[in-house]
């Protein structure tokens, strides 16, 4: 197996899962904000796209999936329905997030989960849980499953093997082999990225409640769902005229300009540093 492949590959892996966890200890350090809406942030996205969406869309792939061939205004119909029910669904579960937790939950006489209070900065928390799940099951886990393949692959002697069984370790070493290696630091770089944006609407759908105005659930679901598309479309239409490695890097330069207007929104939405008053920011006594 190539060494700079395994390397990027490791490299990727580590990134993509810490991340989130390192920006959560810097935030329960700077305002004193609990991990328990890292959690909540967390379980907000396993329901509302593992439990869910997800379930929903392995069904619903492979009805359609000759139309899709077929027509390229069904796919790009496909693309569009994609975007819009990630936004509606995690946007939705984000927002029930908030609504449940607004108050202590009693789970077992012995397990009570505390009450998550509105604020900026936990609004910050409550994204890095959301962003950590959703990196650590579509990136991390796929990208360890895959260096764990091409390790066994390229160990594996297929000469001592079942023809069928030889057949599927050329076919894993031949996978490995043409992958660039710096393609895993583009995935890396997406999850970095789609951080940004998850704390941004976060923050968004905080403003649901302090402003007590429903149309910022709105803009939530409309950017969430732009932000997938342009990510999908683009990089699906740029794949038919340039190299597959061309494609992504022009993609993740464009989708590059949502974590920089995440990174504005974020900020332009804080509170007044006077308002941030961190005997308030806790989770819980």
């Amino acid at each position: 197996m190539d060494a700079g492949l395994l390397s990027t590959l490791v490299i990727a892996v580590v990134v993509v899962i810490l991340a989130p966890i390192l920006l959560g200890v810097w935030f329960a350090r700077r305002w004193r904000v609990s991990w328990w809406g890292f959690f909540y942030g967390s379980l907000a996205w396993f329901v509302s796209q593992y439990i869910t969406r997800l379930p929903l869309l392995q069904v619903l792939g492979p009805t359609i999936a000759n139309q899709l061939s077929q027509s390229v205004w069904y796919k790009y119909g496909w693309f569009l329905f994609l975007a819009l029910s990630a936004g509606l669904f995690e946007e939705g579960g984000r927002y029930l997030g908030y609504r449940f937790f607004e108050k202590d939950r009693q789970i077992s006489p012995r397990l009570t989960l505390p009450k998550m209070v509105k604020t900026w900065p936990q609004a910050l928390m409550y994204g890095a849980g959301h962003a950590w799940v959703e990196a650590f099951f579509l990136v991390g886990l796929p990208l360890a499953l895959q260096i764990a393949s091409c390790i066994y692959a390229f160990q594996t002697d297929p000469t001592a093997l079942a023809p069928d069984q030889a057949l599927l370790i050329n076919q894993s070493r031949e996978a490995c082999s043409l992958t660039v290696w710096w393609v895993p630091l583009l995935g890396m770089l997406e999850r970095l990225i789609s951080l940004a944006v998850h704390i941004s609407l976060s923050v968004l759908v905080l403003q649901v409640f302090i402003r007590s105005k429903g149309y910022w659930w709105w803009l939530a679901v409309g950017y969430h769902a732009l932000t997938n598309l342009v990510a999908v479309a683009l990089g699906d239409a740029l794949t038919k005229v340039l190299s597959y490695e061309a494609a992504i890097l022009i993609t993740e330069a464009a989708v590059l300009l949502f974590a920089l207007f995440s990174l504005w929104l974020i900020w332009r939405l804080r509170p007044r540093t006077e308002e941030l008053d961190t005997d308030q920011l806790t989770i819980g006594d």
